[in-house]
């Protein structure tokens, strides 16, 4: 039997496991929800989740997919682990975890306002990242200040794929891409930013070495090898933050290509020869696992979660996407009026805030009632609108034309949303017929981790994507221009006239 690999993504919607051949084909796909819960007695901002919890899950999941893919543990060369960029987990002298703040996370609010009035513009100007309430040391500031004895305790801070390859391994390790998006890392070098995080207070005996993707960080533990089936010594390493792992598992890895990766929140990435900063701090600056390559990046915000809201809440619990999609494609063009403003926004979520949103329809309703199909559209179309606001910005920010866009992530299972933004943006989209592509650049990590290639690029031009490629509609491309201007009119008019809650 030839190489096989095992991937491990940890998104903030759930666990996605994956194991592939050694040029990335999946052989089984298992996922599983992650619950988050408030603890008792804290801010209804605070959101965790419970890691030993999560570790079952994790076993679970490699059981069912080393049984659906007819292997045995054994035949795993490598595991490739990638996780969301913002969140952490602080963890004791022990190795007991202290602190899991997930990036859903806003505990930190507070000390992330105090840290922006301190140190907001070199914060954007060397991590490539802003506002401070997403990132680590914010996080930090709040242990600090909450739980003091916690933080006498505190030996580590790791993100979260770095604790689980700590689970996996007992060696602690970064990767240049997570620690970007978690705010402790220079993103012009590559390297710590060791007079900022001084001024941050973060010291950096807490934070683990650099390694980059696809670099050994240890190997499996046989607890909990053993209990998952797996062979205990078995090279682990880091594939990078997920939405960059996104892109590799796309198979893009040349400047100008653009990306979406589209899960429970949405991004759109330019790929980027030098870093580009953006005059008013929406567009972050990331690393990616690729020599002399950075990303521009706009976060839409909310977008699974929105709109897995939506559709439990127009057709039940038990409402799948096609039937969601089934609805919302019977609706013309335009949505007959509806506007959604739902989750993602024509500002990248660098600027966070609350925000003024909803469902807008014309009224008197005896003219027209709106259907549940109307708002599931309007829900489509407003995340494309989003993406056309926010890449343009990424497009003036770094002076290159997205001319095709790939398309990724859980939320690419939708037809109708690959259409829906190939007309609006009236390009040529590229819909990954995988959509796990996070998982799927994990892969490519774990693939060199194994000696299959000799390097991420390598391993990314190895890859052999399969597309379904989305052309506009002439028509309807010109008829969305006016649309998305009503649309955009609209949605700064709402926030205007609320502009105390911006």
């Amino acid at each position: 039997m030839g190489i096989n690999l095992l991937a491990l993504d940890v998104g903030t919607s759930g666990v996605h496991c994956m194991v592939t051949d050694g040029e990335g084909t999946p052989l089984a796909t298992k996922d599983g929800p992650i619950r988050y819960f408030t603890p008792k007695g804290a801010s209804e901002l605070t959101l965790e989740f419970d890691p030993h919890e999560l570790l079952d899950m994790v076993g679970t999941l490699v059981i069912e997919a080393l049984k659906e893919a007819g292997i045995t543990g054994g035949d795993i060369k490598a595991v490739g682990v990638t996780s969301q960029r913002q969140g952490v987990v602080f963890v004791d002298r022990e190795g007991k975890e202290l602190l899991v703040s997930p990036n859903i996370d806003l505990r930190a609010v507070f000390e992330g306002a105090a840290l922006d009035e301190e140190v907001g513009p070199d914060l954007y100007r060397i991590t490539g990242h802003y506002p401070s309430l997403l990132l680590a040391p914010s996080r930090l500031r709040w242990l600090q200040n909450n739980q003091p004895a916690a933080y006498e305790r505190l030996d580590r801070l790791l993100t979260i794929a770095g604790w689980l390859a700590f689970r996996l391994t007992g060696s602690f390790a970064c990767e240049p891409s997570l620690a970007a998006g978690a705010g402790l890392l220079e993103v012009d070098t590559g390297k710590r930013c060791s007079a900022l995080l001084k001024k941050m207070g973060v010291p950096e005996s807490l934070l683990p070495p650099l390694i980059k993707a696809g670099d050994v960080v240890g190997e499996l533990l046989s607890q909990p090898a053993g209990g998952w089936g797996l062979r205990p010594g078995t090279p682990v390493t880091l594939g990078g933050a997920d939405t960059q792992c996104g892109l590799l598992g796309m198979g893009l890895v040349a400047s100008g290509e653009t990306g979406i990766v589209a899960g429970w929140s949405c991004a759109v990435q330019m790929l980027t020869s030098t870093p580009c900063y953006d005059d008013g701090m929406n567009a972050w600056v990331g690393c990616i696992p690729l020599e002399d390559l950075w990303v521009s990046e706009a976060n839409l915000g909310d977008a699974g979660n929105a709109h897995r809201w939506l559709k439990d809440t127009l057709i039940g619990n038990g409402g799948s996407w096609e039937k969601a999609d089934i609805l919302a494609s019977s609706v013309p063009l335009g949505s007959d009026g509806v506007f959604s403003y739902l989750g993602t926004s024509p500002m990248s979520a660098a600027k966070a805030g609350l925000k003024r949103g909803g469902i807008l329809f014309p009224t008197p309703m005896r003219y027209q009632k709106p259907r549940p199909g109307h708002m599931l559209k309007a829900f489509w179309e407003s995340l494309a609108y989003s993406l056309k606001s926010n890449l343009g910005a990424i497009e003036q920010v770094t002076g290159k034309d997205a001319e095709v866009l790939y398309l990724g992530g859980g939320m690419a299972r939708s037809e109708l949303m690959s259409r829906v933004t190939a007309n609006v943006l009236n390009r040529e989209i590229r819909r990954s017929n995988l959509p796990q592509v996070s998982a799927r650049g994990a892969a490519v990590a774990a693939a060199v981790a194994a000696g299959v290639y000799d390097g991420i690029s390598t391993g990314v031009r190895s890859l052999a994507p399969t597309w379904e490629i989305v052309e506009p509609n002439p028509t309807a491309a010109l008829e969305y221009r006016e649309h998305y201007q009503q649309w955009k009119s609209l949605y700064h008019r709402l926030q205007d006239g609320e502009s105390g809650i911006q």
